[in-house]
């Protein structure tokens, strides 16, 4: 939840500042229809980037999938979809992976140490192909043994670059070791494209969640305050709504 510290952050003091501006100039303009567009589009802006418009849009993908409700037993593979990472450049060498990417991660580690008997197939290529660093499988797998998962437990997929290939390529390896159900580990909001993609490939799947961002609302002036978080959270739930139109329209999911 949005803090009071935040009114004190550029960003909303920007959005204010700019109400304010756009109210002078209303008032002191003699052709007040040529502010409209940038009123319109200001005032979208405003409203893309509160805090409650961030949580509805994100709890419209996630609340279908909530955690900790799913049966993760006698299930023969634990499918982990790989997230973003950070390669190496001149000022940091070292490529990293990025904190979707992690929590996936620490995601299925948990299931795997609970004794669901599983094993894990890693999945994630790069999506840009001259990148320097590791593919998204082999660095998540090193991870994974971080995590004290024995390296004999883990498959990896390593060649696709989207959600689509990931469930194709998942789906050609899980058929050669005669898998056709899977547990499948993504973030919360990503589960509702990634699990029709599975299933279109004709994999049985029990979606598990994770990094969850939309929270129950509890009433707050906070709630309508600008903040750049809440703008990365519309932004997210907007790809991912795009992503499905865009999927279903190409007989994806």
């Amino acid at each position: 939840m949005i803090s009071l510290g935040d009114l004190f952050q550029p960003f909303a003091w920007l959005f204010i500042f700019t109400a304010f501006g756009l109210g002078w100039a209303w008032r002191k303009s003699d052709s007040r229809r040529r502010l409209m567009p940038a009123i319109f589009f200001f005032a979208l802006l405003w409203i893309l980037s509160m805090p409650l418009t961030s949580n509805l849009a994100l709890a419209t993908l996630e609340w279908g999938y909530p955690p900790g409700k799913q049966a993760a037993q006698d299930v023969p593979m634990i499918v982990v979809l790989s997230g973003g990472m950070a390669y190496g450049d001149a000022l940091v060498p070292e490529s990293r992976l990025a904190n979707d990417t992690v929590q996936r991660c620490f995601a299925a580690a948990e299931i795997y140490h609970a004794g669901s008997g599983s094993k894990l197939l890693l999945s994630g290529g790069k999506v840009n192909p001259s990148n320097v660093g590791p593919q998204l499988a082999d660095a998540m797998k090193e991870l994974m043994e971080r995590l004290r998962v024995p390296a004999d437990a883990m498959l990896l997929e390593n060649t696709s670059r989207s959600t689509y290939e990931n469930a194709v390529e998942s789906a050609r390896i899980l058929k050669q070791h005669h898998v056709d159900k899977v547990i499948l580990v993504t973030d919360a909001a990503h589960l509702p494209r990634a699990t029709r993609c599975f299933r279109k490939q004709g994999i049985e799947v029990i979606p598990w969640g994770c990094r969850y961002r939309s929270r129950p609302l509890q009433f707050s002036p906070m709630l309508f305050v600008p903040h750049p978080s809440a703008a990365e959270g519309t932004e997210a739930a907007i790809h991912e709504w795009a992503g499905l139109a865009w999927y279903w329209l190409n007989g994806r999911i």
